[in-house]
């Protein structure tokens, strides 16, 4: 685990939670995120193989890290995590969700003022315009941009690429 200091907030509430996305590329890994009140954590608790995609394990492993979170709690959760990796919100630029267009998936890129984006893709039924809500309303108080675009997000060797309708 690459944070160690999550479990000192595990009481403070996950204010929207984003389940079974994923990033990278072999091997996919199954991520989620977890907005709180004054960071975002970033929870990797998965590779996939080949294999786990065609016995459509990422969804049964998605769903497992999901009830891990109601019936153990956070901390165990992120405890049984590959990685956690926490940014603080006034460390972020923007939080950008992309549609997907025609052909892609909805992703999320997630911009901070150094370093590199975090792209992810959703793989899970999603509400763009209420997360995009829920995103904005818990970042309301700083100036991180939330912002709900068209078209694809691609990331290409840690460098976003965006492709947009507008």
């Amino acid at each position: 685990m690459s944070d160690t200091d999550h479990t000192a907030a595990a009481s403070e509430a996950v204010h929207v939670h984003l389940n079974f996305t994923m990033r990278g590329t072999v091997p996919l890994r199954l991520v989620d995120l977890l907005f709180r009140s004054t960071h975002l954590l970033v929870v990797e608790y998965g590779h996939l193989t080949p294999l786990d995609l065609t016995a459509g394990s990422p969804s049964r492993r998605a769903a497992a890290f999901a009830d891990q979170i109601t019936s153990k709690g956070l901390t165990a959760a992120l405890d049984a995590a590959e990685t956690v990796t926490k940014l603080a919100y006034d460390s972020l630029d923007a939080v950008r969700v992309y549609d997907g267009g025609w052909i892609g998936r909805v992703a999320v890129a997630i911009e901070p003022s150094t370093g590199a984006t975090t792209v992810v893709r959703v793989h899970a039924p999603v509400d763009i315009d209420q997360f995009v809500a829920a995103v904005r309303s818990v970042l309301s108080s700083y100036a991180v941009a939330v912002e709900r675009r068209d078209g694809l997000a691609l990331e290409f060797n840690g460098l976003l690429g965006r492709l947009s309708r507008d």
